[in-house]
């Protein structure tokens, strides 16, 4: 079972989420895989910011691995291949 962390080691971690206002398009190989218009732009401590996108901001061709991944503080993302 998991302990929960001591107090002062949770208050050391800050995620701090805005709706950025920049449009944001991945390609792969030179072909569009995914286009937000507004994503969600991620701070979490001590990490660099990173870009959240919509699910249906992806093309619908990419394969789900089925694989989640939790971040703390930032809760659980479901993973894609492609």
């Amino acid at each position: 079972m998991n302990q929960p962390k001591p107090a002062r080691a949770r208050s050391r971690q800050r995620l701090l989420v805005e709706h950025s206002r920049k449009r944001v398009r991945a390609y792969l190989h030179g072909t569009l895989v995914a286009d937000a218009a507004r994503p969600l732009l991620v701070w979490e401590n001590p990490h660099y910011p990173t870009y959240y996108l919509p699910a249906d901001s992806i093309a619908a061709e990419l394969l789900s691995t089925g694989h989640t991944d939790h971040t703390p503080g930032g809760g659980i993302s479901r993973c894609s291949t492609w």
